[in-house]
């Protein structure tokens, strides 16, 4: 009872039972993987049960992706479609009757890398996954949605690596000495450079090498932005770093490691680009997902066309 002036109001129970409609159907979604890899789609199983007592008619099958890792496109068996931000399965069948089963397979397609933009996270990111059911209930006359419980994957961090040489710098002035183009017998050294970026996670036990021909030295000049020294170990140029911070945070910098390459052409290289270094690997370990982090980076050649002083003097000529 409440009183408002000189009346009294007496405030009686309202009740209204609501009877709950179980769910007709189980959907189970289990990722192929724990982690999500960059650049590496998905694989996924979506397993759908008809628990109900009569048949599930109209099947559709669907799978939502929450992180910008995702790629808006179409996947292994699975089709994307913009208007509501799922990817679809044919589920083979369109009525299920009570206690079938289906399972189904797909992926969904996954990004290398991601605009800095696309986020507000930087490091440490993750991604869910679930699958979902519509159908209709004929004798109950109803459509109904039913989805899964979220599979929550943490994301290994994606890397961007980049390898190539220079003689001048992109204003022009000469770092590098010696014959252009390059001469048989002669000496003529370049710079090659190493760039890393876009890491999400701290990575530790980092080892970045390069092969050296036999035909090329290492000088030992250098410039290195962190981590180690560059050195000389058993024919391979190498950079090493402990930890490793996350440099795609927009308040961090591109790692960077410069280092000279001199290389002396022979009579057999007559007539075309001398390679400076090859076999260029990037090595470490993800600290968030413990997945490792593999990178390979383009070989090094005489061919420098974003050169302004080497442009089109790569190939070797005789003495």
């Amino acid at each position: 009872m409440f009183t408002f002036s000189d009346r009294h109001y007496y405030q009686g129970t309202t009740r209204h039972v609501f009877h709950l409609i179980p769910a007709p159907v189980v959907v189970e979604v289990t990722p192929g993987r724990s982690v999500i890899h960059p650049g590496a789609d998905l694989p996924i199983q979506i397993r759908v049960s008809n628990e109900a007592d009569e048949p599930a008619r109209n099947l559709t099958v669907f799978l939502e992706g929450t992180s910008p890792f995702f790629a808006r496109r179409d996947g292994e068996r699975t089709t994307y479609h913009s208007d509501t931000d799922t990817w679809s399965l044919d589920p083979g069948v369109s009525l299920l009757g009570p206690g079938e089963e289906i399972v189904l397979k797909g992926s969904l397609p996954v990004r290398q890398s991601i605009p800095v933009n696309t986020t507000n996270h930087y490091t440490e990111l993750t991604g869910s996954v679930r699958g979902g059911v519509g159908l209709a209930l004929k004798e109950r006359d109803i459509n109904v949605t039913v989805v899964s419980t979220p599979s929550m994957l943490s994301i290994t961090s994606p890397i961007a690596l980049q390898s190539f040489g220079r003689y001048s710098t992109p204003l022009g002035d000469q770092i590098g000495r010696g014959p252009l183009p390059p001469v048989v017998g002669e000496e003529t050294r370049y710079w090659v450079f190493w760039t890393i970026d876009d890491t999400t996670n701290t990575l530790t036990n980092v080892e970045l090498e390069g092969a050296l021909p036999s035909y090329a030295r290492f000088t030992g000049k250098q410039s290195v932005s962190t981590g180690s020294s560059v050195r000389l170990e058993n024919g391979f140029v190498r950079w090493s770093h402990q930890t490793l911070p996350p440099t795609f945070p927009p308040d961090t910098g591109v790692v960077q490691i410069g280092f000279e390459i001199g290389v002396t052409p022979n009579d057999a290289q007559i007539g075309a680009p001398i390679t400076l270094l090859d076999h260029i690997e990037f090595r470490g370990t993800d600290s968030f997902t413990g997945e490792i982090v593999q990178a390979f980076g383009a070989r090094v050649t005489s061919n420098l066309p974003n050169d302004p002083m080497a442009r089109g003097l790569g190939n070797v000529e005789a003495f």
